[in-house]
């Protein structure tokens, strides 16, 4: 009986932990990354900027700030249009603004800044 425990734990926490997994076809299990890098128009990387990128409902759906390479990232982003606004500063006006569609998966979007 004491080697069927382990087995017995097992097979009631399979059916569990597959549970938890996402349905190919489940539409809201699709996400997308985006990074890149943002420069200005003499090609030098941009340090700490805020990027944004503004969903349809004109909310902020994903936020990063540029490291000292200019690089950026965010994560778990419903893939769709945004709205991309980069600052310089908290009080900085806007420096760039464009769209994208972002695709499920990963996505690549450099910025030139004014």
């Amino acid at each position: 009986m004491k080697r069927l425990a382990p087995l017995l734990v097992l097979s009631l926490l399979l059916p569990l932990l597959s549970a938890c997994e996402r349905s190919p076809t489940d539409p809201f299990g699709s996400r997308s990354s985006v990074s890149g890098i943002v420069s200005d128009k003499y090609n030098r990387v941009v340090a700490l900027a805020d990027v944004s990128f503004l969903g349809t409902d004109g909310q902020i759906s994903g936020l990063d700030r540029t490291g000292d390479d200019g690089k950026y990232k965010i994560y778990y982003l419903r893939p769709g249009h945004y709205k991309v606004l980069v600052y310089l500063g908290r009080t900085a006006p806007v420096q760039f603004e464009g769209a994208i569609d972002l695709q499920p998966g990963e996505n690549i979007f450099d910025i030139v800044t004014r």
